[in-house]
């Protein structure tokens, strides 16, 4: 071999060591980004499973008004027939030190016909909403009403649902 095929081969190989450095340094920095997004997903996982068992929480009772203790705040009604309107009632405890007011219960739509007593209801009282749903059009059905007591920002949702057939 002569001196420059010499230097050439020489120059080749250190080529070559650089790039294998290269890609090595290339594959560490992908390992590395891959565990972290693992670890992101991960974690991505873990708070949206506890986001849901938050969500699947029963609400019962836990409403807006804490004085308001509702029996139920979602009616199932299941199957029911065409045309025949069906009516449940919410009935909730006054457990604070004054009269609870109701100002509005307002249902989603005019098929939903709430009605609530107009006078307070007195500490260590029982109150009653009454929800009736026409059932005129067939169908699955999630109606909601909306109670805003007196002296209360944020309201309670009333939710009713069934199957018209």
């Amino acid at each position: 071999m002569n001196i420059v095929s010499k230097q050439t081969a020489k120059s080749r190989s250190q080529h070559q060591v650089l790039n294998e450095i290269k890609l090595q340094y290339i594959h560490r920095k992908n390992n590395i980004k891959i565990k972290q997004m693992k670890k992101l997903l991960s974690l991505a996982f873990l708070l949206m499973i506890g986001v849901t068992f938050c969500m699947a929480q029963d609400t019962t009772k836990q409403t807006a008004v804490k004085e308001a203790k509702f029996n139920e705040l979602k009616h199932h009604f299941g199957d029911i027939k065409q045309g025949k309107p069906v009516t449940t009632k919410f009935t909730f405890d006054n457990e604070g030190k004054k009269p609870l007011i109701i100002e509005t219960a307002v249902a989603s739509c005019g098929c939903t016909t709430p009605t609530y007593p107009k006078q307070p209801v007195l500490p260590g009282k029982t109150g009653e909403i009454s929800v009736t749903y026409n059932a005129e059009a067939s169908g699955a059905f999630t109606k909601m009403v909306t109670v805003k007591f007196a002296g209360y920002d944020r309201p309670v949702l009333l939710v009713i649902d069934g199957t018209v057939k």
